[in-house]
């Protein structure tokens, strides 16, 4: 009899482990930003949902080039509409920040995307301060 309920208890167990958080739909998201033409390197994308949650970020190569990472083992961003900050410097840290990047791209940011449910290229092409 005891070992019927240890069984059944711990079937219990794994069905409740296994209703847990719910898993969000993330994909892959690379792409090239530039500035007045010409490639941005070194420049951090944030990824921040519009619905809330994790947010995804990459850094730009001496090219332009970005990958985005959801976390340290997956690449991409969760699917959604999703706000895009831009900066070439610590974006929690705006005083200490010598920015290249109109704020209009970080911290008054009013880039907006559809990450979509599959292998996504989003490129930007930011104007340059005037």
């Amino acid at each position: 009899m005891l070992r019927i309920c240890c069984v059944i208890g711990g079937l219990l167990l794994a069905m409740l482990c296994g209703c847990g958080r719910a898993e969000v739909e993330v994909a892959p998201v690379s792409g090239t930003v530039t500035m007045g033409g010409k490639p941005l390197p070194e420049a951090l994308l944030r990824f921040c949902p519009e619905g809330g949650g994790r947010s995804a970020q990459g850094i730009t190569d001496k090219d332009g080039n970005c990958t985005l990472a959801y976390t340290n083992h997956q690449n991409g961003a969760r699917v959604g509409k999703t706000k895009v900050l831009i900066t070439t410097g610590p974006l929690e840290d705006t005083s200490r920040r010598k920015e290249t990047v109109p704020k209009k791209y970080n911290d008054a940011s009013e880039l907006i995307v559809d990450v979509e449910p599959k292998s996504n290229v989003i490129n930007f092409d930011l104007e340059a301060k005037k």
